[in-house]
């Protein structure tokens, strides 16, 4: 498949190098005085670890750039999003040896089941062109991949145009706590259990996942003007009918006057995206923050089952009001 051969591979990490360096000549040993008293020992402090700096990864068209350090334990990541289109940021560790070679060509197979060894950790799903998020998550010291699953208008999902990335986490383990969350969301198989009302600004949203499924919490806002109805409808349309019914609308507004064309260019991701909580193994939990405007959201899930149908059509989609 062509887009295999646009994945970059950048999950090769450089071993550090320590040098030292010597000195040429012996040092002389300093003549002893008889009459001088012996000197007290001095004690020397140990040298303090300078605090590994905060973790950002910025996004772009179509790269992820890291600066700074992942430790071990709870994490906050910032993620920005500094290209022209939406982005995410997910987190994925890969168990029983495998490599980002062996993610690369699960990646490449269409309707390709998740497999035991793909942990999701979470992230920022969905954060529009110029705005940033945060992403809190315990992470065991390892490797990662960085992907982003969303797709440009062409339809290619971004990770097929090299925005694949790898992060390293080391060092000492954080002793933070996991953030308080002001909109909590529980998993299972398929559904989400949560409030129905949020406050406007800024939230903190926390995804628990007690399903045996991988599970995300994606946040789109209905445009204005539209029923939560006929927005979820167009949102899980085949793209043939959303087509048909974008170029009917062009020509035909709607009985309120709001063009029928507003589904379906909301409908398909990433319009109209309001951030969330990226994918969740079972078992797990992840958080995230985001920046809530009144009005009414579309929670949902695309993760794929078994057979490929997006959780959301199997009924994981609730209905959430921001006031």
């Amino acid at each position: 498949m062509t887009r295999l051969a646009r994945i970059i591979a950048v999950a090769t990490l450089g071993a550090i190098t320590l040098g030292i360096a010597g000195c040429g000549g012996k040092e002389e040993a300093p003549k002893s005085t008889p009459t001088a008293a012996p000197k007290a020992a001095t004690a020397t402090a140990a040298p303090t670890q300078a605090a590994p700096k905060p973790l950002t990864i910025t996004g772009t068209d179509y790269a992820f750039a890291v600066d700074g350090q992942a430790v071990p334990g709870i994490q906050t990541i910032t993620f920005k999003n500094a290209g022209k289109e939406d982005h995410e940021l997910q987190l994925v560790s890969l168990e029983q040896g495998k490599t980002l070679l062996d993610a690369q060509k699960l990646l490449a197979t269409p309707g390709a089941a998740i497999p035991d060894w793909v942990k999701f950790n979470g992230g920022a799903w969905a954060i529009p062109a110029g705005a940033q998020s945060t992403m809190t998550a315990k992470l065991n010291a390892g490797s990662y991949v960085l992907l982003c699953f969303i797709e440009s208008p062409d339809k290619a999902p971004h990770f097929a145009k090299g925005m694949v990335g790898a992060l390293e986490v080391k060092g000492t383990e954080a002793k933070g706590v996991a953030p308080t969350a002001t909109l909590a969301i529980e998993a299972s198989d398929n559904a989400f259990k949560m409030p129905a009302e949020a406050a406007a600004g800024k939230a903190t949203i926390s995804l628990k996942n007690n399903g045996k499924e991988s599970h995300f919490a994606g946040l789109i806002r209905v445009p204005d003007g539209m029923t939560y109805e006929a927005f979820t409808k167009a949102l899980l349309a085949p793209p043939a009918a959303t087509a048909t019914a974008a170029a009917a609308a062009t020509t035909k507004p709607s009985a309120t006057g709001t063009p029928a064309a507003a589904a379906a260019s909301a409908a398909a991701p990433p319009s109209g995206v309001s951030g969330g909580v990226g994918a969740v193994s079972a078992g797990g939990q992840a958080w995230s923050t985001t920046e809530l405007k009144a009005g009414t959201y579309a929670v949902v899930c695309f993760v794929p089952d078994a057979k490929g149908v997006p959780h959301a059509a199997l009924g994981m989609m609730n209905k959430l009001t921001v006031k």
